[in-house]
């Protein structure tokens, strides 16, 4: 079996990605977010609500007026997004629905995928290029990696993309069994 040394650059990239999404996180959305949960306090307090709330806060009372223009003229942060929990339960819907392999191709399949730098090529063909590292990579044939790669492309990208959230994750549970490759008997 290969095993995929992730270089300096390879590591720094997503690296980057995810510090450059916290500070934007904090410097951005936080405040916006602080100045609503300001705004709706101050709207609930009714009248002398600036007042009540700069003194709950201990600040001063051109703060909260800073806070409320902020939520008053900034975009909505809250405004029309998905439930808490929906991408996750899209990805559990999705991955009951692919087509089963054998646990131990699940258990290598998950191996390979835990030893990939993934960046934003995989969003746009993440089962063929799944394929493809299969087809790369040394395993054994007893895995029958043909047939691992074969129903690696015929995944939808969020099938694909379930599956690797699954494996990146070693929840291997969710995923469809059969029998292993050349045996005979029930669901392993």
């Amino acid at each position: 079996m290969v095993r995929v040394v992730l270089s300096v650059a390879a590591w720094q990239a997503p690296l980057r990605r995810a510090l450059d999404e916290i500070e934007h996180e904090r410097a951005e959305t936080l405040p916006l977010r602080r100045a609503e949960a300001v705004e709706r306090a101050v709207a609930m307090a009714g009248r002398g609500g600036r007042t009540a709330v700069a003194e709950f806060l201990g600040l001063g009372v051109n703060t909260i007026d800073k806070m409320l223009h902020l939520a008053r003229s900034g975009p909505a942060v809250m405004v029309r997004s998905l439930p808490p929990g929906t991408f996750r339960r899209l990805l559990a819907a999705e991955v009951s629905e692919v087509a089963p392999l054998a646990r131990s191709q699940w258990g290598a399949l998950a191996w390979l995928i835990r030893g990939i730098a993934f960046d934003e090529m995989w969003i746009d063909a993440p089962g063929v290029l799944l394929a493809e590292e299969v087809e790369d990579a040394d395993l054994d044939a007893g895995f029958a990696p043909a047939r691992i790669a074969a129903a690696c492309r015929s995944w939808s990208r969020v099938q694909a993309l379930a599956v690797i959230d699954c494996c990146l994750r070693s929840d291997l549970d969710p995923l469809p069994t059969s029998t292993e490759p050349g045996a005979a008997g029930a669901n392993d």
